[in-house]
């Protein structure tokens, strides 16, 4: 079997097998997760409230 070193590093040449890596791999794409979250949450709060400005203007209308 032929293992290939270069496939146990990232690009920045951190073990990719260590349990340091991992979990600040982990936290790292929890905190991406949560502020990708709060974007879409935001985003959602905004659609709906152009919803209703929508509907709002078609009563009016």
């Amino acid at each position: 079997m032929n293992v290939n070193p270069i496939h146990f590093f990232n690009e920045r040449g951190h073990s990719i097998l260590s349990a340091d890596y991992l979990h600040a791999e982990n936290r790292r794409l929890q905190e991406e997760v949560w502020e990708l979250e709060r974007k879409v949450r935001s985003l959602s709060m905004r659609l709906s409230m152009l919803a209703s400005d929508d509907d709002e203007e078609q009563l009016f209308a």
